[in-house]
């Protein structure tokens, strides 16, 4: 299973992750997001992500 990641920055970098869990950890590792996450909206296999104390968000959807 894998993951496409977007932020006004980048747009569907590819993370294969076994969860969205695991996804988010490595989106976080990749991308040098530092704090906590929470999840915003979830529509279908989108969740977009809020950095905690911060505008920043960003994507990811879950592709079978």
């Amino acid at each position: 299973m894998y993951y496409l990641f977007s932020d006004d920055e980048v747009w569907h970098r590819e993370i294969t992750a076994t969860s969205w869990r695991s996804a988010i950890k490595q989106a976080k590792d990749w991308f040098s997001i530092k704090g906590k996450v929470r999840c915003i909206n979830h529509v279908g296999n989108v969740k977009k992500f809020l950095l905690i104390g911060s505008d920043y968000m960003f994507e990811l959807r879950e592709v079978e």
